[in-house]
């Protein structure tokens, strides 16, 4: 597993906060294994930030609805509005991102 938080190069330092680097393999879970599917919220958070997964997710839950959406294995995730719970699947790549609170607006 590695999950590690990475700072920016001094000609980013401006715009960019942080990157966080995730990368961890799991115990398949087939349908006919008692144990519950993971799933990893996303709350709304505040910070601006832009997410690149390489390889993990499959499913979208939007628990307030109840609405299941298949994604993309690579995908782009911008600001959540409202909480999503994401199902990863048995190998999860991912790296974020982290802006300066109004770095990414239009000047």
């Amino acid at each position: 597993m590695i999950y590690q938080h990475l700072g920016p190069p001094p000609n980013l330092a401006g715009f960019v906060q942080k990157y966080l680097l995730i990368h961890y393999v799991l115990e398949p879970v087939g349908s006919d294994s008692p144990k519950p599917r993971l799933f990893e919220p996303y709350p709304a958070w505040p910070e601006h930030y832009m997410t690149f997964t390489a390889e993990g997710f499959d499913l979208s839950e939007n628990p307030e609805t109840g609405q299941i959406t298949r994604i993309s294995p690579n995908a782009i995730f911008r600001q959540p509005l409202s909480r999503v719970n994401l199902y990863p699947t048995a190998t999860f790549k991912l790296f974020r991102v982290f802006f300066h609170p109004g770095a990414i607006r239009a000047h």
